[in-house]
């Protein structure tokens, strides 16, 4: 990365090592939510870490959280990516691909999209317990009422 300007003003621009450190941390958390959402919480760096050295690979602690954390020196280990992938059930291009490929399995979206389904529930059952208790009745109705036209028409009420 390099920084350019005068009197404050900077000019950030990435070079193909930010881009990948932050694509990979990207799909690193996606993955992560995925697991999350499976099984009720996300792995620990020592169920990672003992299922990539039973993989012929290894993966410090701080690694892997600058891997999350999108920081620190760009990761392409092509062993330890592969390993990952396998542990997270993906295919290996999904995390070593140079090209940066984007693209998520489609096991992946749709588990993705289930991820996003059920933390929307959430959230409306965590507001609905508490909105009963600083809202009347009408305030109540109001509010769903605005839920509903924010949704659109064909919503299921």
């Amino acid at each position: 990365m390099s920084e350019t300007g005068m009197g404050g003003d900077f000019v950030i621009e990435y070079t193909d090592d930010d881009a990948h450190r932050r694509e990979l941390s990207r799909k690193l958390q996606l993955l992560m939510d995925v697991v999350e959402a499976n099984s009720g919480q996300r792995p620990s760096y020592k169920e990672i870490a003992a299922e990539i050295e039973a993989q012929g690979a290894s993966m410090s602690r701080p690694r892997w959280g600058y891997m999350l954390g999108g920081n620190g020196p760009a990761v392409r280990d092509r062993r330890l990516l592969e390993a990952l992938a396998v542990f997270f059930g993906v295919p290996a291009a999904y995390l070593t691909d140079a090209a940066g490929s984007t693209d998520v399995p489609a096991r992946v979206q749709a588990q993705l999209e289930l991820v996003l389904e059920l933390r929307k529930r959430e959230v409306v059952a965590f507001a609905t317990r508490r909105l009963g208790e600083f809202a009347s009745a009408d305030e109540i109705r109001e509010f769903t009422e605005h839920l509903r036209a924010v949704d659109g028409p064909g919503v299921a009420s």
